[in-house]
């Protein structure tokens, strides 16, 4: 047996089994499942083992099979090293099958990173699995991940992950999935993005992003942002867009049906001049104690509002409506407070008179009953509350000055 002695002072010597060529592939045959990929490889063998990792992203996505719907299906990892000058090339992921591409370093900081365009052409592939996967963790993209598929692909996913620093994880170009039809979601955890479009169609994509930075637009069927810092000049969803614990750094157009805001999120948006699209209603967390989303000013002499602009008067739907609604024309005289728009219990609505009219202003629930009356001659605010039932006084005031 050949091995290595290690010092003996007085312990019995220990040997270690080292391969029959040393720094040969051919005594070391790689993992099944996982395999290795060094860009600064200088081994001849290449079969993706410790001892002859590939030298390109594209040998290892030419050694996965697709023998099986099980193969398919189950994850084929490649172990990718840093390189000094990264991976300059095109990478193009095997169809219908999950696969997945790792490193264990900042890809921001070293070669993890892959100088060239990705493409997950999810087409004609041998057998389809049960759900495929494409994972790029810690490592970042410089160009364009581009996916698409036809009618017998599986149902699929993405995921773009950095682990090690909030935010800049990792970094991916333009990623663009319009076109496809089977991708139901993709997830950015941790990562740096130049523009997202999944399209908006019925069978376009959910886009997630957690801990990341955001710019230029993102577009999806549904858009969902948690503890982002959303320097992205336009957010688009076709159906509902959420954000919780997010910052805005830039004036940031939303264009959603349907849109929901914790109070940091929503003071944020609102605060450096965000701008709500036609059609698009928010929601914020509690209503108006969680933020004030001003609703269009009251006109008519009965109106009725709601917070989301179900049931409302007309000019008060879309990005007309609110949880803050304010009259100064000395006109209105009642209005009406309608359920069906969102509503949580708990939540609040606000009714601000800020003019010394001589109307009295009532405020009613949906029930038509009066739960509040800003007097003639005066200002002041009414806060409604729901209770699971129905609109109910929860506070207000007036003053004569």
């Amino acid at each position: 047996m050949s091995g290595i002695t290690g010092p003996r002072h007085g312990r019995a010597r220990e040997a270690f089994p080292i391969s029959s060529g040393v720094g040969a592939a051919a005594g070391v045959p790689p993992l099944k499942r996982q395999k290795f990929i060094d860009g600064d490889t200088t081994q001849n063998g290449l079969n993706g083992s410790v001892a002859g990792p590939f030298k390109t992203i594209a040998q290892f996505m030419a050694s996965r099979t697709n023998a099986s719907v099980a193969d398919a299906t189950a994850n084929y990892v490649g172990w990718v090293m840093p390189a000094l000058s990264g991976y300059t090339e095109n990478v193009a992921f095997p169809a219908y099958a999950s696969t997945e591409l790792r490193a264990d370093s900042l890809s921001s900081l070293n070669g993890t990173i892959i100088n060239g365009n990705v493409t997950w052409a999810n087409i004609a592939g041998t057998n389809a699995a049960t759900a495929a996967l494409v994972c790029l963790h810690n490592v970042s993209v410089n160009g364009t991940f581009t996916v698409t598929d036809d009618a017998g692909a599986p149902a699929s996913e993405v995921v773009f992950g950095g682990d090690e620093t909030a935010f800049v994880g990792v970094s991916v170009g333009a990623f663009v999935s319009s076109a496809a039809t089977k991708l139901g979601a993709v997830l950015f955890l941790n990562a740096a993005t130049t523009s997202v479009d999944a399209g908006t169609a019925d069978t376009s994509a959910v886009i997630i992003m957690d801990g990341c930075t955001p710019s230029g637009s993102v577009i999806g069927k549904m858009v969902e942002m948690f503890d982002c810092a959303v320097q992205a000049s336009a957010v688009t969803a076709r159906v509902t867009s959420i954000f919780r614990d997010c910052t805005f750094t830039v004036v940031t157009t939303l264009t959603s049906p349907a849109s929901s805001f914790d109070g940091q999120s929503w003071m944020s948006f609102f605060g450096i001049g965000g701008i709500r699209a036609a059609g698009t209603t928010v929601l914020v967390i509690g209503g108006f104690d969680g933020g004030s989303v001003p609703g269009a000013a009251l006109t008519g002499a009965s109106t009725d509002v709601s917070l989301n602009g179900t049931g409302a008067t007309a000019g008060y739907t879309g990005e007309n409506s609110g949880n803050h609604y304010t009259t100064s024309n000395g006109t209105p005289t009642t209005v009406t407070l309608k359920t069906g728009g969102g509503e949580l219990k708990g939540d609040t609505i606000c009714i601000t008179k800020t003019d010394l009219g001589a109307n009295a202003l009532a405020v009613k629930n949906n029930a038509a009953a009066t739960i509040g009356t800003i007097p003639a001659n005066e200002r002041g605010s009414v806060v409604a509350r729901f209770d699971g039932a129905d609109w109910v006084f929860d506070q207000g005031g007036s003053l004569a000055a």
